[in-house]
């Protein structure tokens, strides 16, 4: 059984790594296993049933030990309403270890994000293992061959569309394996992007919803 040892211990194995680069040394590590209690950043308690995977952790959300900035309170409503009725609790984690304020500054400063996302995963699948989700939701459809791979995620070649724009991806859904369980991965368009709207929501939790009551037979999974 996966403990706080093992996230503890992938995170050293992190630094080591982040300190063996000229590129990464001394760069702030992104926090893991945590989740909100108010306005406060705390650890996740074992057990939490949804994962909300950020591309990165943003040092521009704001946080303080005390106060959120109103981005990261838009952030957190956001996560509140997606994960509402889905299980007990959600848990926050980044694929990208390394915290800035977007994804163009992330770009600028560290380029090819591959060895990133790759060296991220090691310390993701410690959290994931110590709480064993009911569903990790991918925050954002980019970087998807690569986080798979990273990952070791099986496509499952489900997409569901846009409900008013279907030309537009909603969601993909692969499945992690860990040990004999297989955990719906949803990928999902990001919450806070221009134009994503409550019908999206509805659509994503309602495909979740109805896809975690035969999480164990994928031969019954929900159709989009």
């Amino acid at each position: 059984m996966t403990s706080l040892a093992d996230i503890s211990a992938a995170l050293t194995n992190l630094e080591k790594w982040r300190d063996c680069a000229p590129r990464t040394r001394n760069e702030e590590l992104a926090r893991v296993n945590w989740t909100y209690d108010g306005d406060k950043h705390v650890e996740a308690e074992q057990g939490l049933d949804v994962i909300l995977m950020g591309f990165n952790p943003g040092a521009g959300r704001g946080a303080t030990p005390t106060k959120l900035a109103p981005g990261e309170k838009r952030y957190r409503t956001y996560c509140q309403k997606l994960s509402e009725g889905l299980g007990k609790g959600f848990v926050m984690a980044e694929l990208v270890p390394m915290s800035t304020q977007n994804e163009a500054e992330l770009q600028s400063r560290f380029g090819n994000l591959d060895d990133l996302i790759c060296a991220g995963a090691p310390v993701n699948m410690a959290v994931i293992k110590y709480h064993k989700p009911k569903v990790v939701f991918q925050i954002g459809l980019g970087h998807l061959d690569l986080i798979s791979t990273s990952y070791s995620l099986a496509d499952l070649h489900i997409e569901l569309k846009r409900p008013k724009k279907k030309d537009e991806t909603l969601l993909r859904h692969f499945q992690l394996n860990v040990g004999t369980r297989g955990i719906p991965w949803i990928a999902i368009k990001h919450f806070s992007s221009f134009g994503f709207s409550g019908d999206d929501r509805t659509a994503i939790r309602n495909y979740v919803g109805g896809l975690l009551g035969r999480a164990d037979n994928p031969q019954h999974q929900p159709q989009p």
